[in-house]
């Protein structure tokens, strides 16, 4: 009698397992950047829709309050400060302060746009309409070198 001394080999060598798990983990990799890049282009994208509201919202006090746009009462650099109230406390100088705040995240942090900063200019028409250009910026991630973005909402009052 003569026995067979053939073996078989079943199932994967351990090259082949290390080769299959680097494919794997370079596929997860990826898969990984896509789902922060997806998650960066949604938070920007909310805070640029944040910018707009606050701009929308300071454009409706201002119709609310017409006679002191139009006298120049809204105007304000482009700052991230808190301007002082005047000692006759105004309606326009409120809207200002509680505009910012919102703006800068000094009356609720959740709500603020990182780095936030707002300006309004209203200018006269010859025609006798105003103008009012609103500008919201932020800083668009976390580092001191990222973008500046801003929404500049531009209407008739």
């Amino acid at each position: 009698m003569s026995k067979s001394t053939q073996t078989n080999q079943h199932g994967f060598t351990l090259v082949e397992v290390l080769v299959a798990l680097v494919i794997l983990s370079i596929g997860l990799l990826g898969v990984a950047g896509m789902q922060i890049s997806g998650m960066k282009g949604n938070h920007n994208a909310f805070l640029r829709s944040q910018a707009q509201q606050y701009a929308y919202e300071m454009l409706d006090m201002m119709r609310a309050n017409r006679t002191a746009a139009t006298n120049g009462d809204y105007n304000l650099a482009l700052t991230g400060a808190v301007p002082a109230v005047p000692v006759p406390d105004s309606v326009a100088a409120q809207d200002i302060r509680e505009w910012l705040r919102g703006v800068t995240g000094t009356q609720n942090s959740s709500s603020a746009l990182p780095g936030g900063q707002g300006g309004i200019a209203v200018a006269a028409n010859v025609d006798g309409t105003w103008t009012v250009t609103i500008t919201v910026q932020w800083v668009e991630g976390r580092l001191a070198d990222d973008t500046t973005p801003s929404v500049v909402v531009v209407s008739k009052l």
